[in-house]
C-alpha cells in the first residue's frame, strides 16, 4: 500500500495547529499591559481631579498585572496533560487519515464522518490545551 502523504499531512494538520497556535500564541503581550501603557500616555494631560482617580485605577490594574505575571512565572508544563494532548492528537489523525482513505475510494457521505472526526479531535485538544499547566497553590 502506497503512503498518500497529503492525505496523512491534512489529517494531521488540524491537531498540530492546535498544539502549535497555543505555544506560539502563548508569549504575547497582555491586553491588561497595553492597557496600562496606554493610561500612563494618558495620565500627564489628564486635569489635577482627574489624576487621583486614575492613579487609583492604575494601582489596580498594576497590581491584577502583577499577580497575573507571578502565577505566569511559577507554572509548570503538566506532563500527563501533554502526553494525552500528544495520543488524541496521533489517534485523530490515524483516524481522520484512515476514514480520508475509505472516502476516496468507497463512499461519498463518509466525508461527513470524516470531517466530524477531525473537528472532534481537534476540539478536544483545544480542551485540553487550556489544561496544560499546573499553577501553584492548585
Amino acid at each position: 500500500m502506497d503512503i498518500n502523504w497529503t492525505t496523512l499531512l491534512t489529517s494531521a494538520g488540524a491537531p498540530a495547529l492546535a498544539i502549535l497556535g497555543r505555544l506560539v500564541f502563548s508569549g504575547r503581550e497582555p491586553g491588561l499591559w497595553k492597557r496600562l501603557k496606554r493610561h500612563a500616555d494618558i495620565y500627564p494631560s489628564l486635569p489635577a481631579k482627574a489624576k487621583a482617580k486614575f492613579e487609583d485605577m492604575m494601582a489596580t490594574e498594576a497590581e491584577v498585572y502583577a499577580d497575573a505575571q507571578k502565577r505566569r512565572a511559577t507554572r509548570k508544563l503538566d506532563g500527563g496533560t501533554l502526553a494525552a494532548l500528544i495520543f488524541v492528537g496521533l489517534v485523530t489523525a490515524a483516524i481522520t487519515w484512515g476514514l480520508i482513505l475509505l472516502a476516496t475510494n468507497w463512499w461519498t457521505p463518509l466525508w461527513i464522518l470524516v470531517v466530524a472526526t477531525a473537528i472532534f479531535g481537534a476540539l478536544l485538544l483545544a480542551v485540553g490545551v487550556g489544561k496544560l499547566w499546573k499553577y501553584e497553590g492548585e
